[in-house]
């Protein structure tokens, strides 16, 4: 390793232990005091994209009611830096256990190995299809139907409300590794196209899973094609960023057809409010409670294979649902 990269992965681990201990400082402030049951390292994607946020504090909550401390991890969306922040835990035996939401998980294959080596019960959150030796569980995510429920409820939009014909945007990004995002934006084309089939995409861009390069992104967009009415892409933030900018070009969302994806509180909000048509809902707070559970189980004693793979269901979210 060059020393450019001994310096990433030093800085990795130092910001994965800076972040915990803020978090774990304040673990008992509920008033549960009992024995403690070992450390939950805890690492997805980044820290700053609210559904990762809302399953931290979760996951958080979660480890104060049982007993456990919990360390987290932002890997800021890099693959090297999450690899180096798990091998530093490990490697100084900071964790009793593991909760991985992989970047990019052909990277994590080696501190996956790493953790089978040291016995550590680990749950890997999508990427994997089934538990690749007796410390693994996964829960798996199928990402093109994740996009195919997006695909789907925009398309009905589209019949609904412009007879079946719209101009469409679909903003993508972050660019990563696997099909995370490349999964769920091809489950939408390939819906949207079987569902609508009149309807155009005129633009697919990289918003980035953020709302403010989305809000700028479709603000440009709607100067070139004022007459874009549907859009869709990564996430619930992406759209939060699309409704407004329809908002500040003097457009009342409620009449476009935008579907986000995750349904984080922010996102069912939209759709209560009717500014989203719809959101699809992957459980992600349900996700991690369930890949906490067994993670207490595995670490309890033995389970089956088959109970260590837990498969997310997906669905629209509307406000009518």
């Amino acid at each position: 390793m060059d020393r450019d990269k001994k310096r990433r992965a030093a800085l990795a681990v130092i910001s994965g232990t800076v972040l915990v201990s803020v978090l774990t400082g304040c673990a008992n402030s509920g008033g549960t005091t009992s024995v403690n049951k070992g450390t939950i390292g805890f690492i997805t994607l980044n820290q700053t994209q609210e559904i990762f946020i809302s399953q931290t504090k979760a996951a958080q909550q979660w480890a104060d009611k049982n007993s456990y401390k919990l360390l987290v991890g932002d890997p800021n969306n890099d693959p090297l830096t999450q690899a180096n922040i798990i091998d530093g835990w490990i490697d100084s035996k900071q964790v009793d256990a593991l909760l991985i939401g992989p970047v990019d998980e052909k990277a994590l294959l080696p501190s996956l190995d790493k953790a089978n080596t040291a016995k550590i019960p680990t749950i890997v959150s999508s990427g994997l299809d089934k538990p690749q030796n007796d410390h693994q569980g996964v829960l798996v995510v199928d990402w093109n139907l994740f996009g195919r429920n997006a695909g789907e409820a925009l398309a009905g939009c589209i019949n609904e409300r412009f007879g079946g014909t719209a101009k469409i945007v679909i903003l993508d990004g972050p660019e990563l590794p696997g099909d995370i995002v490349t999964g769920r934006i091809n489950g939408e084309l390939q819906k949207i196209k079987e569902l609508s089939p009149k309807s155009t995409v005129v633009a697919q861009q990289n918003g980035q899973g953020k709302r403010l390069p989305s809000l700028d992104i479709m603000a440009a967009l709607l100067l070139a094609n004022p007459d874009i009415t549907a859009v869709t892409g990564t996430n619930d933030d992406s759209m939060i960023g699309v409704a407004n900018a329809f908002k500040a070009a003097g457009k009342d969302p409620s009449k476009m057809c935008i579907v986000g994806l995750d349904a984080t509180e922010e996102g069912l909000a939209l759709v209560k409010s009717g500014e989203f048509y719809a959101t699809v809902d992957l459980q992600p707070i349900q996700q991690i409670l369930d890949g906490l559970k067994l993670l207490n189980d595995m670490k309890a004693g033995s389970v089956a294979a088959d109970a260590r793979r837990i498969v997310v269901d997906t669905k629209i979210v509307k406000a009518t649902s």
